[in-house]
């Protein structure tokens, strides 16, 4: 790995030659994608920008060329660089903006068709009757970057890493055993069935590490050994990290891009420049008020919006005064004006929801408008509000604090809360930290409240219920502990009917609703914006879906 001092990112940085190009290759057949189970629900489209809630696909804002053609390097841009490399262990978002296409998973989100889980590693797999296991059929002849050839050892060692880590993800939880048969299957067997098990392994944080670099160093932290489509060239601490292509990338005539660049730029500002002026062609999540100045001030490029992706929250923990009487938490619930963070936080670009999305099976949007501290207008809920905080023994309000991270779209949700908490008493200060503080402080549960921008995983509602609301889990930031939601949660889980499975994630929903724990201002979704010289990007359904530009290709 090659590191140099840090050094501030400039615009002059961003001034580097691109590669040259290689004449134009005809494409291969596409791949057959394997059966997999169906998930609870499809994830809503991903739509470009044009209104709050716009239907179609993105499209390229230049004429397609004739056809994919080879070379070049894609310049991308996100705000932060990756404080360690190893794609599964905490804060794997961070790495995998930069390390996604440097991996493989078992399997993988259709880069073409988001939502629809395709081959990867794996060339098929099948699920026993009893759904108890997942046996894997590994593609023969893959080799690591360093030429080393992948095994089923590489893929148990990585299942039992992933099992043990925090965001181990939907249906993870489940998993007993790692059998390898011989070196070109894998079977997964389960404590007891779960459909959520495919839609983790498909995410691009799910990565299959080398078993021989992990024995040697212990973990991935100091190295990049993949065997995905882009090979680890160099990595600039502050300044920006370059993937080569791979040529021994075991789909044939893939990549086309000869390599990526990302920059690791802070500033908001300066990033849209640069997309503006074409020293970057690919933008990773931009704020809200980014996408739409590149709306109106760079037709040529396209923002697309993968809806329904994160939700904005506050988190009251349930076992710390005052939030540990019922009343302060609805007290709470009833003072936020929902419609108004849509508006004000999210210029209207959010959907109105619970903590489960309506096509996951949460409480419809339209049911909750009918409800107090949904409906309009406020009036009755901030009186009622009142007379829960004067019930609860603080008739003249109370102080508390939440703690965030540090950037606007963090800010802009605490601030939110402020002044809409201000309205029945509650003085709210505002406790914000840079992100790796906040993520220590959110371990230790350090915090009177917690104000956060959370990113869905897959499109499951384990990716909520069994991550964020059972009992002891890493990320139940509200230290819910409830004997029945736990109960609804382990049936939703493990019930394979998808209607069943739906009634009762909306019975765990309404459960978290009597229980008044999080305040979900809004859902809404992470922005890609991509420049007029990229070719066959397809927007996933969410913000760990894949992104190895595989397919991607630039123009002239």
């Amino acid at each position: 790995m090659k590191k140099t001092p840090t050094v501030l990112i400039s615009l002059t940085a961003l001034s580097l030659l691109m590669a040259g190009c290689a004449p134009a290759a005809a494409p291969p057949a596409v791949q057959k994608a394997a059966t997999s189970a169906p998930p609870v629900s499809s994830p809503k489209a991903a739509v470009p920008v044009s209104t709050p809630a716009p239907p179609g696909t993105p499209k390229p804002a230049a004429p397609m060329e004739s056809g994919p053609r080879k070379g070049g390097i894609l310049n991308k841009a996100t705000k932060s660089e990756p404080p360690h490399f190893d794609l599964q262990i905490s804060g794997a978002g961070l790495q995998l903006f930069s390390l996604g296409p440097a991996y493989s998973g078992l399997v993988q989100y259709d880069p073409q068709k988001p939502g629809v889980v395709a081959p990867d590693l794996a060339q098929t797999w099948t699920a026993s009757p009893d759904g108890l296991s997942y046996t894997f059929k590994l593609r023969p002849g893959v080799k690591w970057h360093d030429g080393s050839p992948l095994t089923g050892q590489d893929i148990k060692l990585s299942m039992e890493r992933l099992k043990k880590q925090p965001q181990a993800g939907p249906g993870m939880e489940a998993l007993r055993a790692v059998e390898t048969p011989d070196e070109q299957t894998v079977r997964l067997v389960l404590e007891y069935p779960t459909v959520a098990l495919i839609s983790h392994l498909a995410l691009a944080t799910a990565a299959i590490m080398p078993k021989h670099v992990i024995d040697k160093k212990g973990s991935m932290r100091d190295d990049v050994v993949g065997t995905g489509a882009f090979k680890f060239k160099a990595f600039n601490r502050g300044s920006s990290m370059d993937l080569e292509r791979n040529p021994n990338y075991f789909i044939p005539d893939r990549p086309y891009l000869d390599g990526i660049r990302t920059y690791y730029i802070g500033d908001e500002s300066t990033s849209l420049s640069a997309l503006r002026t074409g020293r970057i062609d690919f933008l990773i999540n931009p704020s809200d008020a980014g996408a739409m100045t590149i709306k109106e001030k760079f037709k040529e490029a396209t923002p697309g919006q993968m809806r329904q992706s994160q939700w904005r929250a506050i988190y009251l923990p349930l076992d710390k005064p005052p939030f540990n009487d019922i009343r302060v938490r609805k007290a709470v619930h009833l003072a936020v004006d929902r419609q108004a963070a849509i508006k004000v936080i999210m210029g209207g670009m959010a959907e109105l929801g619970s903590v489960i999305p309506e096509g996951m099976g949460g409480i419809p949007a339209a049911d909750l408008e009918k409800r107090p501290g949904y409906r309009q207008p406020k009036d009755q809920d901030i009186a009622e509000a009142k007379r829960l905080l004067a019930e609860a023994g603080f008739p003249s309000g109370l102080k508390t604090s939440t703690l965030h991270q540090r950037g606007t779209a963090y800010d802009s949700a605490a601030v939110f809360m402020k002044d809409q908490l201000a309205k029945i008493g509650i003085e709210l200060a505002l406790e914000t930290a840079d992100d790796a503080t906040v993520f220590e402080l959110r371990q230790k549960r350090a915090y009177n409240t917690f104000t956060h921008r959370r990113a869905i995983t897959a499109f499951d509602p384990d990716a909520i219920l069994m991550q964020e609301y059972k009992t002891g889990v890493p990320y139940n930031w509200s230290n819910v502990s409830d004997a029945e939601l736990d109960r609804l949660i382990d049936l939703q889980s493990r019930e394979q009917d998808r209607e069943k499975r739906k009634a009762l994630v909306r019975q765990a929903n309404e459960r978290i609703e009597e229980l008044a724990t999080t305040v979900i201002l809004s859902w809404a979704g992470y922005w890609r914006i991509w420049g007029p010289r990229v070719r066959n990007f397809v927007l996933p359904a969410a913000n760990y879906d894949d992104e190895k530009m595989v397919d991607v290709w630039l123009a002239r």
